[in-house]
């Protein structure tokens, strides 16, 4: 089973990311915000990461720069409403 975990200030973005992915047979764990969210990778293999940019704590951009800091070997894809890139 495919892991994902999704961060998002919005309750209703949650509901719906959380079951369009389970209806794809996709378990879904949520953070709370950007901190939460990086210790939770330490921890535990993602298949995929939804995020907010702007969170509580510690936003979007500055996870995806905590993540490559902990782990620069992960081939990671950012995508974005205005583009989309591989990092």
């Amino acid at each position: 089973m495919k892991r994902s975990l999704m961060t998002s200030l919005f309750s209703q973005v949650k509901f719906a990311e959380h079951r369009f992915l389970g209806h794809l047979g996709v378990k879904v764990e949520v953070a709370e915000n950007g901190k939460m969210a990086l210790e939770m990778i330490k921890k535990t293999h993602f298949d995929i990461i939804l995020s907010d940019i702007t969170m509580p704590v510690m936003d979007g951009f500055e996870l995806l720069d905590q993540f490559l800091a902990f782990d620069a070997t992960k081939k990671v894809h950012v995508h974005h409403r205005w583009r989309s890139q591989r990092i």
